[in-house]
């Protein structure tokens, strides 16, 4: 059966890789916050795991795949991001 509903179901379970970088991050981050502070860990984590869910979903995705230092951009980005989140914002 392949009806819109099903299509709709496989297009979503095709951002899984970002879901478990959004779920696994906070708790590396917060392990590598012993040896760091957290904002740098976070940086750190949350830049490794975007740039790692990148990389699977374009392996995976149809889409053309963009070059390798977009993605290492779009993940600092996001670590950045992480980062000043939890330095104003700290989880522990």
């Amino acid at each position: 059966m392949t009806g819109p509903i099903v299509n709709a179901e496989r297009r979503i379970w095709s951002y899984w890789p970002f879901l478990a970088g959004a779920l696994l991050a906070p708790k590396l981050a917060n392990a590598l916050s012993v040896w760091l502070p957290l904002h740098y860990a976070a940086v750190a984590c949350y830049a490794v795991a975007w740039f790692m869910a990148i990389s699977l979903f374009q392996r995976r995705s149809a889409r053309n795949r963009r070059a390798v230092v977009g993605n290492i951009v779009a993940s600092l980005v996001v670590g950045v991001i992480a980062g000043v989140f939890a330095l104003v914002f700290p989880w522990k």
